[in-house]
């Protein structure tokens, strides 16, 4: 099931730090940090690799909103697209275990 919960503490969060000022340059990096929860793991006891791709959006999020892309997004009708990932696990995540999530603008096109 998607993490709507994370979602709405993720959106939450950018809008505040965004109206205490802290808005981000959009060649900027953002960071979000997390922990691994019990709904996040597969049957090896790790981060399922599915929940990876879904804690990147929330990372895209979080730097739609802090960037203030995220206005200019809906009013125009644009999405952030992910043409392709590649993913390559260095290191395992395990059970509450911390780890962060950076995001920046690495190409735009002309569509």
């Amino acid at each position: 099931m998607y993490p709507f919960i994370r979602l709405g503490l993720s959106i939450s969060k950018s809008t505040l730090s965004t109206l205490r000022g802290e808005r981000l340059p959009i060649t900027a990096t953002s960071t979000i940090h997390y922990t691994c929860h019990i709904n996040d793991i597969d049957n090896f006891l790790e981060l399922n690799n599915g929940r990876v791709l879904t804690l990147f959006d929330l990372g895209r999020t979080d730097f739609a909103i802090r960037t203030g892309l995220g206005k200019q997004l809906i009013y125009h009708k644009w999405g952030l697209v992910v043409a392709g990932s590649s993913i390559q696990y260095r290191k395992r995540v395990r059970l509450f275990q911390k780890t962060s999530i950076h995001t920046r603008l690495i190409g735009v096109d002309e569509r």
